[in-house]
């Protein structure tokens, strides 16, 4: 159970981080709030990385960095629907429907 809270906190950190990122590109480098977007992704980013720091001491990496990646993915895709107006395409439902497929494959 106290792995779940690890790997949440990796996936919201690593997804997080790319969203501040992504956010960041509507403004200027350097603006205030290009600045703001680049310092909240690297404090996002910082804390998945030290929630992987510790999954990876406490789990076998061959099964928690797959689930991992394909989980941040999932939340990412989504994400960018929701909030970038992306469109999500078959090819994308069909790559996000595999990640799913491994994720359970590899966590049994």
């Amino acid at each position: 159970m106290r792995n779940l809270l690890f790997i949440a906190a990796s996936v919201a950190g690593s997804a997080v981080s790319q969203i501040f990122l992504k956010y960041s590109t509507a403004y200027k480098p350097f603006a205030t709030r290009w600045i703001l977007f680049i310092l909240l992704s690297i404090l996002s980013s910082t804390v998945g990385f030290g929630a992987n720091f510790i999954l990876f001491k406490e789990e076998e990496m061959s099964k928690i960095s797959p689930i991992l990646t394909a989980a941040v993915m999932v939340v990412v895709v989504v994400a960018s629907i929701f909030l970038f107006n992306e469109k999500m395409t078959m090819r994308k439902g069909v790559g996000v429907g595999f990640a799913v497929v491994a994720v359970v494959l590899l966590a049994r």
